[in-house]
């Protein structure tokens, strides 16, 4: 038996980045956690990956540097 490499990451970043562009290019990150199906605790790590490579920025942050607003990078 043949078992696939399933990598649940890149579906959850592709997950992520369909959420942000449906939902105008700027969403809440709270809303990615709860609507986009992204496995929740793979968000904020894969946000911070996505900034870096520059598809996406943050618009709004809390005191602690924790990402509360994202939009894409056009």
């Amino acid at each position: 038996m043949i078992m696939e490499d399933i990598n649940y990451k890149k579906q959850d970043e592709d997950a992520i980045m369909a959420f942000i562009k449906k939902n105008g290019g700027e969403v809440e990150v709270n809303d990615i956690i709860i609507k986009s199906g992204a496995n929740k605790l793979r968000v904020y790590s894969i946000l911070f990956e996505m900034v870096s490579r520059g598809e996406i920025s943050i618009t709004r942050q809390s005191e602690l540097g924790t990402p509360e607003a994202v939009k894409r990078v056009i």
